[in-house]
């Protein structure tokens, strides 16, 4: 699978209308960086490039893939089956 940071990344800043100025603010992490990923550029610390996704309000993979992961798995929860009182109790060991 390819990285593929250099089409994602600024295909998400413009749909999201900001730059990466604005995100390198955000982020903590150099526009010089940003630049760098946009123009093809491995990133070398994956920590930087979830900070860079969760910005983004997107998952790590699908910024570094345009994919979605194909080992996450979706919960579905029915809110039917939630409804009621629950009594909850947190016992120390």
């Amino acid at each position: 699978m390819e990285i593929r940071l250099d089409k994602t990344l600024p295909r998400l800043i413009k749909s999201k209308n900001i730059s990466i100025s604005y995100l390198a603010k955000k982020t903590k992490i150099s526009p010089s960086t940003l630049y760098e990923w946009k123009n093809g550029r491995i990133p070398q610390n994956i920590t930087h490039v979830k900070t860079v996704a969760t910005a983004l309000e997107v998952p790590l993979h699908y910024l570094l893939f345009e994919t979605s992961d194909p080992f996450s798995q979706e919960v579905q929860i029915d809110t039917l089956a939630l409804e009621g009182q629950y009594e909850v109790s947190i016992k120390r060991r």
